[in-house]
């Protein structure tokens, strides 16, 4: 079993650390970036290797995937319609204001299927068919994140993407079962982070 230190002091040659990246995004686990450059390079890596995306974020997640990512996200939506991929395609949850009512028109137009919630959960999160990740932050007018969790392990995939298809089936008004629903969330949120903190310093991958 490897261990990958979250805190490091010795300073890791950039070419050395893309080596490791690389080697390690077949192996399954639970990852946290750190540093913008990782963060981004992995958020590329696994929209391009996705034929679907299922997200559920603030508008400034919308905002920087269209800033950084917008023409990875229509080549899966191109590939899903040529292809007929089944359960493929671009689904997102969101709340829609006066702010960000052009920006999600931009998405619509492509293809992206969109839902309004009012009130969305405490994290914003993104998964598909083999990755799953996530961020507390709301990434105001697109900034990148500075800390992302991610995960290629099965039972948070799935967890994850049964939570966001009951999302996607709420009603517009908030009502009880969306709100035992959001508890669910965090509850499951407090034991993922749960997994990191009980490991200290480390994060263990099989």
């Amino acid at each position: 079993m490897e261990t990958i230190p979250l805190v490091n002091n010795d300073p890791i040659p950039a070419e050395q650390r893309k080596q490791e990246i690389e080697k390690g995004r077949d192996s399954l686990g639970i990852r946290l970036f750190e540093n913008p450059n990782e963060i981004f390079s992995h958020m590329k890596y696994v929209i391009e290797n996705a034929s679907k995306r299922l997200i559920c974020s603030s508008s400034g997640a919308m905002q920087l995937v269209y800033d950084k990512f917008f023409d990875l996200y229509k080549k899966i939506l191109d590939e899903s319609k040529e292809e007929g991929v089944n359960g493929g395609g671009i689904r997102w949850i969101t709340t829609i204001d006066e702010d960000n009512k052009d920006l999600v028109k931009l998405f619509l137009n492509v293809g992206v299927q969109i839902r309004h919630l009012r009130n969305l959960p405490p994290m914003n999160f993104a998964v598909d068919n083999k990755h799953f990740y996530a961020t507390f932050e709301k990434m105001e007018d697109g900034k990148m994140m500075g800390s992302l969790l991610a995960s290629n392990e099965p039972i948070y995939i799935n967890h994850y993407n049964s939570i966001f298809d009951r999302y996607g089936k709420m009603e517009l008004t908030q009502n009880k079962e969306l709100e035992a629903l959001k508890m669910v969330l965090v509850w499951r949120i407090l034991r993922f982070f749960t997994t990191l903190l009980e490991h200290k310093k480390y994060i263990w991958i099989s």
